[in-house]
């Protein structure tokens, strides 16, 4: 007799399908990405950061170019909160080697615990996802820390579910170390109405902020704010998977970033005031990648939440094969090239403005109650 498919033999040829994807998934990228030039960039800025924090050269580019240079041949401006790099400055009591395994791990852990703690149904679908996660892979090679900022995010959600509101805020709060990425959060929870959340986030980013002048001075947001407009700071705009670098080279793109932006924005908060938490939180991260003016293609591994949802509910067959698309390595090698990156921009960035736009209209077309209903998802059982 042929095994049903909902049988213990379909469930273990669906484990080892799975498994199959893990492990090419990782070798794909380990081949296609761990030898890239820019390795271990990112994780030598935060390293150098971390040797000057407290000494009031932190936003002084040729200080932290010079560290920088000393272990890699390309080097990168510090854009993050004074904070955040006297957290950082832990990691230089240990080698610059020792240093970047750790680091490695830490965000590894991030993108492993992020699985766990989001409310999705199928764990080990979301394990093979991340596995064939372009940004996540890059991420990882480049030494970001996006996954950190994800990491916080879905603990946070993790939180809410349990009703512990004002922990769930500080823990929000903690997504400051990427602040352009955290823009849409307050939108989020003003929309959700919850005012223990946002006064946890507000407890936080004020410890946060105080924290800053303690370790960098009070001069440091004016020499953040120089440093920003340097050339250096945002290159290669084209690769940016936003709308500014959706808009880049287009007329009066500045207007039309904006406006782009406040209509993502306002989507939002309505989507936010009728639709279920998981959605909502989703949208948010979607929603923040798209107007955080300053993203490259690792940062897009915020979009897991929506994409993983889209694949996960009743959605449209269109929405579907984009999100399946995007589960792949293909919209994003066609960002980072000269000739492709405007196809690779229309498929990453308008996969986030449909499904805030699809939500949007179903925001429309049905009231509160119903939506709720509609877009909720359980947790499932932990797999």
């Amino acid at each position: 007799m042929a095994p049903q498919p909902d049988g213990p033999h379909w469930a273990r040829r669906k484990q080892l399908v799975l498994l199959f994807l893990c492990v090419t998934g990782v070798s794909f990228f380990l081949w296609a990405v761990l030898d890239s030039e820019s390795r271990d960039v990112d994780f030598n800025q935060f390293y150098a950061a971390g040797k000057l924090a407290g000494a009031s050269r932190l936003y002084n580019w040729p200080a932290i170019r010079e560290l920088e240079l000393a272990h890699h041949n390309k080097a990168v401006p510090f854009g993050r909160l004074p904070a955040y790099a006297g957290v950082l400055k832990l990691l230089t009591y240990l080698e610059h080697e020792r240093a970047r395994v750790v680091w490695l791990a830490a965000n590894t852990i991030c993108l492993i615990a992020f699985a766990f703690l989001w409310p999705f149904q199928c764990r080990t679908g979301v394990l093979a996802a991340l596995c064939w996660s372009c940004p996540a892979a890059m991420l990882l090679a480049f030494g970001q820390d996006t996954a950190i900022f994800l990491f916080f995010a879905a603990a946070s959600v993790w939180l809410l579910q349990r009703r512990q509101q004002f922990r769930a805020g500080v823990v929000l709060s903690l997504c400051a170390i990427k602040f352009h990425l955290a823009i849409a959060l307050p939108v989020f929870l003003l929309a959700q109405r919850r005012w223990l959340v946002v006064l946890g986030g507000f407890v936080g980013v004020v410890a946060i902020l105080g924290a800053s002048f303690a370790v960098e001075g009070p001069q440091w947001p004016i020499e953040l704010l120089a440093l920003s407009q340097t050339p250096e700071f945002s290159p290669a705009a084209a690769r940016m998977p936003n709308l500014h670098g959706l808009t880049h080279g287009l007329p009066w793109a500045p207007v039309l970033e904006w406006a782009l932006a406040f209509s993502c924005l306002l989507a939002l908060y309505l989507i936010s005031a009728r639709a279920d938490l998981t959605v909502a939180a989703a949208a948010a991260l979607a929603a923040g990648l798209l107007v955080s003016h300053h993203a490259y293609v690792y940062d897009a591994v915020l979009l897991l939440p929506a994409v993983l949802w889209i694949l996960e509910s009743d959605s449209p067959p269109l929405m579907r094969a984009w999100a399946l698309l995007l589960c792949g390595p293909v919209p994003f090698f066609a960002l980072l090239t000269e000739r492709w990156w405007r196809l690779g921009q229309l498929v990453t960035n308008g996969f986030s403005i449909a499904f805030l736009l699809w939500l949007g209209l179903s925001v429309w077309e049905r009231k509160g109650p119903q939506l709720r209903s509609r877009f909720a998802i359980p947790s499932g059982p932990e797999t």
